[in-house]
């Protein structure tokens, strides 16, 4: 059987400098754990959300925060969270990129998470949480709606940059960073297109910042 593996640049023999660890990807950064689905149906819909964890999945790990910091290119769109990044450093959830249309079930989503992790469920009725107007469950119904995509603008599309590094970097050097990353992709291919959403967002897995459950006080650890 063939491998329907889309071929990389190194597959063909394309080297680009220092060789690369292991997987090739983000994961490589110990304790970084990914998941995805694509939803692909008919000739027009083509999306879906991968989420990204800074801490893993394991209840004792994911709920320290680790520095981080973002920036945008181009902003025609959405990341929930930035008010709070950009005050504290501090990235202390998941990560998740989609659509902008489903950045909201995207929040809801990460909240109905935790509190199951945390058996929370008392809080929140995490089943039947979901916008209703006038009767209508609204975020049931849009995933019934399907877009006609087969005409596409030469410049749409986005850039989502998830980026993870085990050096310790502090908020204001992880800022100085993501403010970099579209210096290179914009050798290669962006061009920071009007309706793009082009948002790039770094952090360090190195620096702990454990959380008391009393939340009284923070415990922070900071590798030199």
């Amino acid at each position: 059987m063939l491998n329907s593996r889309k071929l990389r640049a190194r597959d063909l023999g394309i080297q680009f400098g220092r060789i690369p660890d292991k997987y090739n990807a983000i994961t490589d950064i110990e304790g970084v754990q990914v998941g995805f689905k694509t939803i692909i149906q008919g000739d027009s819909i083509r999306t879906g959300v991968t989420a990204v964890f800074p801490r893993g999945t394991d209840l004792a790990t994911c709920q320290s925060s680790c520095f981080a910091n973002w920036f945008s290119l181009n902003g025609n769109g959405d990341m929930t969270g930035t008010h709070w990044l950009t005050e504290s450093g501090f990235l202390s959830s998941s990560v998740l990129t989609t659509s902008t249309d489903y950045v909201g079930m995207c929040r809801d989503s990460i909240v109905k998470w935790f509190l199951m992790k945390t058996n929370s469920s008392s809080m929140i009725d995490m089943e039947d949480k979901q916008l209703i107007i006038s009767g209508i469950p609204v975020g049931k119904e849009i995933m019934r709606i399907e877009v006609n995509s087969s005409m596409r603008e030469s410049d749409s599309g986005s850039i989502i940059d998830i980026l993870a590094t085990d050096a310790p970097l502090l908020p204001h050097q992880l800022k100085r960073l993501a403010t970099r990353i579209p210096l290179g992709i914009g050798k290669l291919v962006d061009i920071a297109a009007v309706a793009a959403v082009d948002t790039f967002l770094p952090f360090s897995t190195t620096n702990v910042l454990a959380a008391n459950v009393d939340n009284k006080h923070n415990q922070l650890s900071i590798e030199p």
